[in-house]
């Protein structure tokens, strides 16, 4: 157990009080321990790893992303955004290899943008697809203020080291009456793998996807407004993945390896590309048009994500 908890204040509700979850990892064979806000319910790994440690989580090898699939989400996106506005400016935060904005772009006549900060994947997004990519976080990129229609914030908030810092930005560059979806994973569940694997092996667990921070409902909802935001809809997703987590589901077969260390990566993103198999587009509307009626409304405790609309 730390012999002390972090006194950096939460970046949720400001409080100093932290108390100690459960022993971690960052990288395989570190030592941190996952601290929970007695406050506001927000977790957090601590402490946070320096530069060049996610520098080494995040090598090229990270993005191991389908083609064909990230283009047929775009795809299905284009037909939402169509439906918002004719035209518009949209911001993909982590955007990675640019596969998802260019389904977008293939299929509507809205002004893309991407964000990334991982090695080479915003080099390849603009090499290869043409895109309009910064290699940059988001409170740096220079965006003029009320610039954005719509901000894609997908998985990512989770992975930041300061996501007040990132939600006041991401506030700031959005239009008034402009959306932002932001889809991070249910902390509770989450941060439970960890105990878990601790609990059975009597070890600390490895990261499993590099999350630096576990979001609860009341978190969620002090950020958006830090950030002049507010929550117009929120799902969950993942039900029977949470079940799993906590046991009441049967886990899969070697669940156990996904907490033992991540492996050294390849060494280029071209060579993390993979094509996948090219499908009609019906089956892409088909695929994501079930998504939404598979949510669960609210900030549902018994699932493994959060899907959140924020409006400004």
């Amino acid at each position: 157990m730390p012999s002390k908890p972090p006194i950096v204040p939460c970046p949720a509700c400001g409080q100093k009080d932290f108390k100690f979850y459960c022993p971690a990892s960052f990288l395989k064979g570190d030592k941190r321990w996952i601290m929970e806000c007695a406050s506001c319910g927000l977790s957090r790994l601590w402490p946070m790893p320096n530069g060049r440690e996610l520098g080494r989580y995040y090598d090229q090898g990270y993005y191991h992303f389908n083609r064909r699939s990230e283009e047929g989400k775009g795809y299905y996106y284009a037909r939402m955004l169509k439906r918002i506005q004719e035209r518009g400016r949209f911001l993909d935060v982590g955007c990675a290899t640019g596969f998802f904005l260019n389904g977008i772009r293939k299929n509507c006549r809205w002004d893309l943008y991407g964000l990334e900060t991982g090695k080479g994947a915003g080099a390849y997004a603009r090499r290869k697809l043409g895109l309009r990519v910064k290699d940059a976080p988001l409170e740096k990129a220079g965006y003029p203020r009320d610039f954005f229609d719509f901000i894609h914030l997908n998985n990512v908030l989770e992975h930041v080291l300061d996501p007040a810092v990132v939600m006041k930005a991401a506030g700031r560059i959005l239009k008034p009456g402009g959306r932002l979806y932001l889809a991070v994973p249910n902390g509770r569940v989450d941060r439970h793998g960890y105990w878990d694997y601790q609990q059975k092996f009597g070890k600390r667990a490895a990261s499993l996807d590099g999350h630096l921070y576990f979001f609860s409902p009341q978190s969620i909802r002090l950020l958006a407004r830090g950030a002049g935001l507010r929550v117009e809809k929120a799902y969950g997703s993942g039900l029977k993945r949470a079940l799993r987590v906590f046991g009441y589901w049967p886990r899969r077969r070697g669940w156990e390896a996904l907490y033992q260390g991540k492996e050294p990566g390849v060494k280029t993103v071209e060579e993390s590309v993979v094509e996948g198999k090219v499908y009609p587009p019906l089956y892409y509307l088909f695929k994501h048009g079930l998504e939404p009626f598979q949510r669960i409304p609210g900030f549902f405790p018994w699932t493994y994500d959060f899907n959140i609309y924020l409006t400004k």
